[in-house]
């Protein structure tokens, strides 16, 4: 199943009509009246943070992360699926110039976007309490089993197997 999703998440850049949930989120029309679809660097970047974050689901419970060897589950950060497919700008420390970090980029943000609006994934934030104040953690990103189903191609009692086996 994961296989299948990954080749319908790839097969989108070039054929937009094949995932319509993403492919005409623009809302604006060509001038013979139909839909118009997205830009192919949209798509592009779309493909590639679809493709990551499906091959890092969890499908038990549809998050996006893995388990560590105590049982605990370490949600994925967005700098790391954007580290995965190469979405990244260097982000430099005024304070310490040698310090370079490789952050996600505003591409990368606009395909997440895109992804959320289409109701592919729902993120939720996370903060801690510290002595300075509030601190970000990474944010738990869910996806949708629905847009799953309708990306593969998968009913839902096949879903519901997979699920199961996971």
């Amino acid at each position: 199943i994961i296989s299948k999703l990954l080749k319908r998440a790839e097969a989108y850049f070039a054929d937009p009509a094949s995932v319509p949930l993403l492919a005409y989120l623009g809302g604006k029309k060509n001038r013979d009246g139909s839909p118009r679809q997205n830009r192919s660097e949209g798509r592009e970047a779309e493909a590639l943070i679809l493709s990551a974050i499906i091959a890092a689901t969890d499908f038990k419970s549809l998050r996006v992360g893995s388990y560590t060897a105590r049982g605990e589950f370490n949600n994925l950060s967005f700098d790391d699926i954007a580290r995965r497919v190469s979405l990244t700008r260097v982000k430099k420390d005024p304070n310490n110039p040698q310090l370079v970090e490789q952050v996600a980029s505003s591409r990368f943000w606009r395909g997440v976007a895109r992804l959320k609006r289409a109701g592919a994934i729902e993120i939720y934030e996370q903060f801690e309490e510290t002595p300075d104040g509030k601190r970000g953690r990474p944010a738990i990103t869910t996806v949708s089993e629905k847009f799953l189903r309708r990306l593969g191609g998968l009913t839902k009692p096949a879903m519901k197997a997979v699920r199961t086996k996971a």
